[in-house]
């Protein structure tokens, strides 16, 4: 499993994903399609 760093979240648009190939989370795998999280703005 990968990490994801969204640098806008609030615009629903996924193409300023950035992911991190070599810095991954879990090397052991993970079946979850999605895990996100973010604070709710105000």
């Amino acid at each position: 499993m990968y990490h994801y760093f969204d640098h806008n979240p609030y615009d629903l648009n996924g193409s300023d994903l950035q992911y991190f190939t070599n810095d991954p989370v879990d090397t052991r795998g993970w079946t979850q399609k999605l895990l996100s999280a973010q604070p709710l703005s105000s």
